[in-house]
């Protein structure tokens, strides 16, 4: 049987290129205890990412840059690349 899911997403771009993202999801087949925090400064959508899993519930806050990374030059991608 596939997982059902239901979940409930917020993205606002603050200043720049920086964006906020938050959302909540409901995974009714895989209850579980997770929590994860990474910051990174390069790559595509660096920034702060927290993920927290409790039970079914499952919470994510992120303040990334929403630009992409050009991994062959080590820079962000221009416009239109």
């Amino acid at each position: 049987m596939g997982t059902i899911m239901m979940n409930r997403y917020f993205n606002r771009r603050l200043w720049g290129h920086k964006s906020l993202e938050m959302g909540v999801q409901c995974d009714f087949n895989e209850p579980d205890v997770d929590f994860m925090i990474r910051f990174n400064t390069r790559g595509d959508h660096a920034g702060l990412t927290t993920h927290l899993q409790l039970g079914r519930l499952f919470l994510e806050f992120n303040i990334i840059d929403d630009r992409h990374w050009n991994w062959d030059e080590n820079r962000w991608c221009l416009q239109g690349e």
